[in-house]
């Protein structure tokens, strides 16, 4: 894809997540395989001024749910499939034990999605798109947070981490310059 072609889609991500109500800062949970949708959902979570809450794949209901109620997510994306689960069920299910979840979302990667679950393959095939207008925050847009992961405590507990802009550019920086 073209970087115009991906600046569009990432447009309509973000477009589409505030028209099901979210606002700035609202976290959403993304539990997606390692494919270029789960890129571009979450380039366009953090362009719509969202908090995305990257999920790990292996996680089934017993540690979703609790995940998104401690994080608060107001919405979740999923879709693929690990093994004989399905991703976008398990949201659905995972959602329904939430209560601050509003809106589910999925692609479905050439599979039908589960009945009341938004649909973001359309939005791949997107020749125009508004631009998004940048989000305007009154400190300094770098050192809010932008993503939430989950570390263990001693007894294995996840509990839900900040990071933000800045920490995920150094985290980047590094690489960089390791491969110079």
């Amino acid at each position: 894809r073209s970087l115009a072609e991906v600046d569009r889609i990432v447009s309509a991500v973000a477009l589409r997540l505030r028209s099901l109500g979210l606002q700035t800062d609202h976290v959403v949970a993304v539990q997606l395989p390692n494919s270029a949708e789960a890129v571009l959902t979450l380039l366009g979570v953090l362009r719509a001024g969202l908090i995305a809450a990257p999920i790990p794949l292996l996680w089934r209901r017993a540690e979703l749910a609790p995940a998104l109620a401690r994080v608060g997510a107001k919405a979740i994306v999923a879709g693929g499939r690990v093994g004989d689960t399905d991703l976008a069920a398990l949201a659905m299910a995972a959602a329904a034990e939430t209560f601050t979840v509003r809106a589910v979302c999925g692609f479905g990667f050439g599979h039908d999605l589960p009945d009341g679950m938004v649909p973001l393959d359309p939005l791949l095939d997107v020749h125009a798109a508004p631009a998004f207008p940048p989000v305007e925050r009154p400190v300094n847009p770098a050192a809010h947070v932008a993503i939430v992961t989950f570390d263990s405590d001693a007894g294995g507990v996840p509990l839900p981490v900040g990071r933000s802009h800045v920490e995920l550019l150094a985290a980047g920086l590094s690489v960089a310059l390791e491969c110079r």
